[in-house]
């Protein structure tokens, strides 16, 4: 193996240990508390080797978050039965796409607090998740994104990281079914979904 290619691979190898050293201090630390000191010592090099892979810390957080989402969001705005399919997607294990051992939330609750932290979480949020659902709304769609996407995440948070028990699905899909409805009522036009409800009015009414 040529020497520039094995010392290629050797930085790039340096650079994925990192990440996903960053990763885990990042979801186990807050933005503020962790420093590019810390993620060089979890790793074993030198710190001016983290600045020369990835710049500042703005730049690592926002490489770390990139790289612990997984592309199942966006897959599930492709399917033809939009609401289910994003409701299915809040119940699923949430892992980091890098290591498969870390919740990408838990660095979305760690820095949410962090006014140099916020901006970086809100264009990922919007790039990775509020984009391509709004795109697939068509015309005046990012509103209703949005607004399904906070009702998305708020679960998430209440669920998964507050622990509330009302909202632990008891086996029958009940919390997900009522999801399932709010999404569709945020993502699906008004006249569609006023149809909708006419309809299921008369099949209760009818003998």
């Amino acid at each position: 193996m040529p020497i520039d290619t094995a010392i290629r691979r050797s930085g790039q190898a340096t650079r994925q240990r990192i990440l996903q050293a960053a990763i885990l201090r990042f979801a186990q630390h807050s933005y503020e508390s962790t420093t590019l000191r810390d993620i060089a010592a979890d790793v074993g090099v030198d710190v001016a080797l983290v600045h020369r892979a990835f710049g500042s810390k703005e730049d690592l957080f926002s490489s770390a978050i990139d790289a612990a989402l997984d592309d199942s969001f966006r897959q599930a705005t492709e399917a033809q039965d939009l609401a289910a399919a994003i409701a299915e997607r809040a119940f699923k294990p949430r892992i980091d796409a890098q290591m498969m051992i870390v919740d990408p939330l838990d660095i979305l609750v760690q820095s949410l607090s962090s006014p140099r932290a916020k901006p970086i979480v809100r264009e990922l949020f919007q790039r990775r998740l509020l984009q391509p659902l709004s795109e697939r709304l068509g015309a005046e769609g990012a509103t209703r994104a949005a607004m399904a996407l906070s009702c998305f995440t708020g679960l998430a948070i209440l669920r998964d990281v507050l622990g509330v028990h009302a909202l632990q699905d008891d086996g029958r899909g009940a919390v997900r079914q009522l999801l399932e409805d709010v999404l569709k009522l945020c993502l699906e036009p008004a006249e569609k979904a006023s149809d909708q409800e006419a309809s299921q009015a008369a099949l209760t009414q009818s003998p």
